[in-house]
């Protein structure tokens, strides 16, 4: 299922763009059990991501979702980049994909030595 925000900018309707068009009001966005909604209390609007954006470039791409998921309390890793198949040698990206996820950091695997009688 995919959704597009609306041409005028606002993000208060979600367009379903896989079912004729339907519109879906904030509302009626089903959210999955167990799920939690970021807390946007403190940052301002234009600092929120919103479905659609753009950026000039793939590196300020990755610093607003960087400072954002500081804000909101998780991190970002860099998945995959692609880059121009033409100008192999400049290594250009064209695309990348940025990841979200609240794990952090990984806790160290190893047990703490423990004495057995």
């Amino acid at each position: 299922m995919e959704f597009s925000s609306p041409e005028d900018g606002s993000n208060s309707t979600l367009i379903n763009s896989n079912e004729g068009n339907e519109e879906l009001s904030v509302g009626e966005v089903v959210i999955q059990e167990g799920s939690k909604l970021p807390d946007h209390s403190g940052i301002s609007e234009e600092k929120i991501p919103v479905i659609g954006m753009c950026f000039d470039s793939l590196p300020l791409a990755q610093e607003f979702y960087a400072n954002y998921a500081k804000k909101v309390g998780f991190v970002t890793k860099i998945r995959n980049t692609n880059f121009d198949k033409i100008q192999k040698k400049s290594k250009i990206p064209i695309n990348q994909f940025i990841h979200c996820t609240r794990k952090g950091y990984r806790e160290s695997r190893v047990k703490a030595a423990t004495w057995a009688n």
